[in-house]
């Protein structure tokens, strides 16, 4: 799994301020899958990407 703190900021920030795909955010952060992001990112923030990206929009 990539360095949780770097990656968690440069996930919250791909997800706030631009429109990729949440599969296409996950590959740039060398996650080997899109789900494993997801796991990743609920574990750390409580909320799926999608959520947090309607939230902060």
């Amino acid at each position: 799994m990539p360095c949780q703190p770097f990656f968690y900021d440069e996930a919250k920030y791909l997800l706030k301020y631009t429109h990729e795909y949440i599969s296409t955010i996950s590959y740039k952060l060398h996650f080997s899958e899109p789900t494993h992001f997801n796991k990743f990112f609920k574990k750390a923030s409580g909320l799926t990407p999608m959520d947090y990206r309607r939230l902060n929009r």
